[in-house]
């Protein structure tokens, strides 16, 4: 009887175990993903080719100065994804690399780093290295004589636009109504700052009667457009960018 018991409670341990180690398994990932992206976060923040102090120490120091030469500012994705891929493993999800987050993390970063180089060419990070790093040279120079200047801006903002859609909620209509409602707002303050200067006698104030009344047209048009796209954006409920993507193609 005492042996059966002894038995049966064993058992029931060992499934209380194996029915956490799950959990269990994803917090300690989720500790090491923390503390690798704030070591890193401070190894970048703290990195300068100039010097060797560092306050991630030597290590901190060379691996900073590894992934800055090769990708430039757009090394600080790293930290970023690490800090994503903790928040992820303590709300216990299992797919902590996906394909998608795999391939949208190397867009954002071979685009990105192209796209600093075209943008901040001639200028130095960290001490002496290139914006986008050596990757960003060499891809932002095919790139531009391929495209050309302008076309190379053109299909590298699209790309990262389309990713950014894609990988996360956001919608590019989603995003100019929030513009647009929040631009409203400004508006009206700015509206009624004027109006105050022109009920006060000033000697401007005619000037910011006129500026109060084109503010109010400019600010009733931005908000009846961003009430139309607003409730669109509300229409497409919760779906993702790769439905609405595909919705749309269809």
């Amino acid at each position: 009887m005492g042996a059966h018991q002894t038995t049966s409670s064993r058992s029931s341990a060992g499934d209380v175990m194996a029915a956490d180690s799950p959990g269990r398994r994803h917090e300690v990932l989720g500790i090491v993903a923390a503390a690798a992206a704030v070591l890193f976060g401070l190894a970048l923040a703290s990195y300068d080719a100039r010097s060797t102090e560092n306050l991630a120490g030597p290590v901190g120091a060379g691996l900073a100065g590894t992934v800055v030469a090769a990708f430039g500012i757009t090394a600080w994705l790293l930290p970023f994804e690490l800090a994503a891929a903790s928040v992820r493993l303590f709300r216990g999800r299992g797919a902590i690399l996906g394909v998608a987050t795999v391939v949208s993390t190397l867009v954002f970063t071979l685009v990105g780093c192209s796209l600093l180089h075209l943008a901040l060419e001639g200028t130095e990070v960290h001490g002496g290295h290139l914006p986008g790093g050596l990757l960003g040279e060499v891809l932002g120079e095919v790139l531009r004589s391929l495209f050309g200047t302008a076309g190379a801006y053109v299909l590298t903002i699209s790309v990262l636009l389309i990713t950014l859609v894609l990988r996360t909620r956001l919608t590019i209509t989603g995003m100019i109504a929030r513009v647009r409602v929040h631009g409203g707002a400004a508006l009206g303050k700015v509206r009624e700052s004027f109006g105050a200067v022109a009920e006060a006698d000033h000697p401007f104030g005619g000037v910011a009667d006129m500026v109060g009344h084109l503010l109010a047209r400019l600010g009733g048009e931005a908000g009846e457009d961003a009430g139309r796209e607003g409730a669109g954006v509300r229409g497409e409920g919760g779906r993702t960018g790769h439905d609405r993507l595909f919705s749309r193609s269809r």
